[in-house]
This record gives structure tokens, C-alpha cells and sequence, in this order.
């Protein structure tokens, strides 16, 4: 337990420092929102290794709460320290290896906490919830630098879908981002993935086991390198249980 404090004492010292050289990289927090009882889960997507991460989380304690102990990691084998301060709506965690393990890995989005939300004194619109003060570790104790992100919660009284569906993204044509809906009706693995007209993989933007609901994904106009591609023409496929559908969408420059 001592080497185990002593550990983690010096990791937060790590993260706290400023890096000589910041990493190119960027991290974003990407929604995924499970319709089904105001479920949240959170994902990170890095050009770069991911091996620790410290956030806050901020929400409105007039309109939501943090339905007690929801809070959760989804990635087995990592430590997950975290503390709520409920009259303040502010919670502070930290994750990361107790052997130095990667957290994340580059060009992949990593699901990173579960949490559920419910509406204060019959609360039923939508609630902000913010996301900041990051410090994001890379590899050789580097600072990697980060976005500050926000989302919406819904607590209104959700529909699920009855039925799987990939919807036109939006807008299209779209420069530099668009946003591609979708639905789906029944658990099980759903993928996004962007091709080329020739058939190429382009960028995966979707590729994990999912609950129903109602969900979106950016698209930003990079492949899976990070790279910015070529305007023109591509397709996304959706491929879920029993379901498999594409759409053309049309990149300017």
C-alpha cells in the first residue's frame, strides 16, 4: 500500500509539470450517449499514446446530479482515483497504470469513464456538463496538449429507436467537420467506417459493442494517421447486427 501511494504521489508530481517540448498531439473527448437511462460515456481520441490522465468534470447542481456510485472506469487494470464535490458540482480524477501501461493508444478513440446522470427536483431540459483542467501524460512523462469540451445531457423522457439507422450526415457538402447520426435498435457491435471510392479504409470512426440508442460521430476530414485528405467524395458504412448501410459524403477544401 505504501509503494502503491508513493507511486501515485509521484505520478500526479509528473503530471503536474509543464513540459520543456509539448507534443503536437491533441485530445478530444468525444460524447457517446446511451438514450437508454441517461447513461454517458466518455472517450479520448490522441494523435498520440496516451499513459495518464487528470481532468475535472463541472455540471449544473441546480438542474443534475450524479446518480451515486455511477461513476466508473471502463479500462480494466488501470487506477481510477476520482472525488466528487457535490455542492460544487465539480468532480477531479486521475487515471493510470500502477506499471506504466499505456492508457490510450494513437489514432484510436478509448472509452474512459462511465457516468449516469438524473435530473434535480424534476428536471427535465438540457443540462451542460464541461469538461477542463486536463493535464494528459505521454509517454515519457510529456504534457500533450488538450481541448476543452462540453456536452449537452438530455433528460427529457427518452424514446429508444425502433429500428437501426444510419442517417445523411450533416452538412454536406461540409468543410473542415460534418456529423453523421445514427441509431441502434438492439445491443451489440456497431462500426463507422470511412472509404474512399476505390474501397480504401480511410478513417475507422466507430468499432465497439454498443447499447440502443440514438448516437453521433464527427467526421473531420483526416484518415487514421491524422492525416488531412484529399476534398472530394467519400463513403461512410455502417455495419451493425443484422444492418448494413453507406452514404456519400463530399469533402471541399
Amino acid at each position: 500500500m505504501e509503494n502503491i501511494m508513493k507511486y501515485t504521489k509521484n505520478l500526479i508530481a509528473l503530471l503536474s509539470i509543464i513540459a520543456i517540448a509539448f507534443s503536437a498531439a491533441k485530445i478530444d473527448m468525444v460524447k457517446t450517449i446511451a438514450n437508454s437511462d441517461h447513461n454517458v460515456t466518455m472517450s479520448i481520441e490522441s494523435d498520440s499514446p496516451v499513459y495518464g490522465i487528470q481532468f475535472e468534470m463541472n455540471y449544473n447542481t441546480d438542474e443534475v446530479t450524479i446518480v451515486n456510485n455511477s461513476l466508473s472506469s471502463t479500462i480494466e487494470g488501470f487506477k481510477f482515483d476520482y472525488r466528487v464535490f457535490e455542492d460544487e458540482g465539480r468532480v477531479r480524477a486521475l487515471m493510470f497504470s500502477l506499471d506504466g501501461a499505456q492508457l490510450a493508444s494513437s489514432n484510436n478513440i478509448t472509452n474512459l469513464i462511465d457516468v449516469k446522470f438524473e435530473g434535480v427536483n424534476g428536471f427535465n431540459g438540457k443540462s451542460i456538463v464541461d469538461f477542463s483542467e486536463f493535464i494528459i501524460a505521454g509517454q515519457h512523462g510529456e504534457q500533450l496538449e488538450s481541448n476543452t469540451t462540453s456536452f449537452e445531457v438530455d433528460m427529457n423522457n427518452i424514446i429508444l429507436p425502433s429500428k437501426t439507422e444510419l442517417s445523411n450526415n450533416y452538412p454536406n457538402p461540409f468543410n473542415p467537420v460534418t456529423n453523421i447520426d445514427y441509431s441502434l435498435a438492439v445491443d451489440g457491435y456497431a462500426s463507422l467506417v470511412v472509404y474512399d471510392l476505390n474501397g480504401a479504409e480511410v478513417k475507422s470512426l466507430v468499432s465497439q459493442n454498443m447499447v440502443p440508442g440514438n448516437y453521433q460521430v464527427q467526421w473531420d476530414g483526416t484518415n487514421n494517421s491524422g492525416e488531412n485528405v484529399a476534398s472530394g467524395r467519400y463513403i461512410v458504412k455502417m455495419t451493425a447486427k443484422d444492418y448494413s448501410h453507406q452514404i456519400k459524403m463530399t469533402l471541399l477544401k
